[in-house]
């Protein structure tokens, strides 16, 4: 059961960590303009 939460925990720091790269490109694309 813990083995399983913490892959849940990864997964979703994984995810946030691509929702933050991408509003970091989405920024530098803003700037840019």
């Amino acid at each position: 059961f813990n083995e399983l939460k913490n892959k849940v925990s990864t997964i979703q720091f994984f995810l946030e960590d691509e929702e933050s790269s991408k509003d970091l490109e989405m920024q530098k694309e803003l700037e840019k303009e």
